[in-house]
């Protein structure tokens, strides 16, 4: 029914959050804690997501009304987000663009300190600007910019790592869609299957979809599908970590 869908929704939306935020809130029993930049950059992501989905579903003619539309694509982009993996509908049978919107709700995620996979819509935000940083002081040069979030300023030092991350995670993702390719040079899902495997999302888009599962993938694509859920869900730098480690301890 749509009230358990809309129930599902909210815990969906609740759990994609970062804990510490809730547990200020309920401590406090105020909603100040929720004014934080990155609730409100996550919270207008996924309306952005749901309402391009909306649009695309209702125009393409995949569901008749816009109630069932809005409610189909806000239940799928908020599952994408928080690497929930629940489905209300089968997306193999949607058009490319809201397939595409959901893989991008995927490469973001939630927030940091929260049980979703993705990049993390921390270092999105932290990306988007410095990147208008950098524009604002190429188109003025001499100008005196700094970056701050909310009420803090974020210096070179703090910017840096979460660049490096994202640049690392496309440097793997590449490598798992290089992998897959070599294995199995008719695979159709070496892109999408990477993506989502290393997002922890779960379900992508086409026949590994909502409704799909990767069954009828090879041994070997499994096995690097796997590795992919292993480097997403730890993250990427404890595991490469551990890997300097045991290389150093091996070189002495």
């Amino acid at each position: 029914s749509d009230l358990v869908n809309w129930i599902t929704i909210v815990f969906m939306f609740l759990g994609s959050l970062h804990f510490g935020l809730i547990y200020i809130a309920i401590v406090t029993r105020s909603l100040k804690p929720f004014r934080n930049p990155i609730f409100r950059h996550y919270t207008k992501s996924i309306l952005l997501f749901a309402l391009l989905v909306t649009l695309a579903l209702k125009y393409s003619g995949v569901d008749a009304t816009w109630g069932r539309s809005f409610m189909d694509s806000l239940f799928h982009v908020t599952s994408y987000a928080s690497t929930t993996g629940f489905a209300i509908s089968d997306n193999a049978a949607w058009p490319l663009f809201p397939s595409v919107i959901l893989l991008l709700a995927g490469i973001q995620c939630g927030m940091a300190g929260s049980t979703t996979g993705g990049l993390k819509s921390d270092r999105v935000l932290v990306l988007m600007l410095a990147l208008r940083r950098h524009i604002r002081r190429t188109v003025h040069p001499s100008s005196v910019s700094e970056l701050r979030m909310g009420n803090h300023t974020l210096h070179d030092e703090d910017v840096y790592p979460h660049i490096l991350y994202i640049a690392t995670f496309f440097l793997v993702l590449a490598v798992s869609i290089i992998l897959c390719m070599s294995l199995t040079p008719d695979n159709a899902h070496a892109v999408t299957g990477s993506l989502s495997m290393l997002t922890n999302v779960g379900p992508s888009i086409g026949e590994i979809g909502s409704m799909g599962n990767y069954a009828s993938e090879p041994m070997a694509i499994k096995f690097l599908f796997t590795l992919d859920m292993f480097f997403g869900r730890i993250e990427i730098y404890p595991v490469l970590a551990v890997f300097s480690i045991i290389f150093s301890r091996s070189r002495k």
